[in-house]
Order: structure tokens, then C-alpha cells, then sequence
């Protein structure tokens, strides 16, 4: 029987973690890519810029909060009604 045996708040909290784990190591492999392929001409995708620590910052932030207020309410509800 595979099956979630915790809270659903714990699986939420499970999923969020993984998932911050997963864009901060993309986000670090992307940039380290990136500045290794700084010569003029490359084939790159998108500029260096876009994952600097500031806007990766401002993004986990904006993620978290979000996440927070969102999901707890969504828990909540369930909780309310019953499911």
C-alpha cells in the first residue's frame, strides 16, 4: 500500500521543498553555464542577467509567500468542508 500516510500539509511542505531545491540547482547550473559561455556570438538562450542572486532572491521570496498564504488557505478550506 504506497500511499501518503502523513498530513496533507506535511505532502504540501514536501512538495514545496523539492521543488525549491530543483530551481535553485537549476538556477546555479544555468548561471555557472552561462559564464562559461560568455564569449560574443554563443548560442545562448537567454542573457547571464536574468539568475542573479538579487532576482532569484526576490523570486523565492515572491514564491514562498505565495505558497503560504495560498496553500495553507487552500488546506484549510478542505479542512472546513470536510474532505
Amino acid at each position: 500500500d504506497k500511499v501518503w500516510k502523513g498530513s496533507a500539509f506535511a505532502l504540501n511542505m514536501f512538495k514545496c521543498c523539492l521543488a525549491s531545491l530543483g530551481f535553485v540547482v537549476l538556477s546555479i547550473v544555468t548561471r555557472v553555464t552561462m559564464d562559461q559561455h560568455n564569449d560574443v556570438g554563443s548560442n545562448r538562450p537567454f542573457p547571464a542577467s536574468i539568475f542573479t542572486f538579487e532576482k532569484v532572491g526576490y523570486l523565492m521570496l515572491s514564491s514562498t509567500i505565495g505558497i503560504i498564504i495560498g496553500d495553507l488557505t487552500w488546506l484549510e478550506s478542505l479542512r472546513l468542508i470536510g474532505a
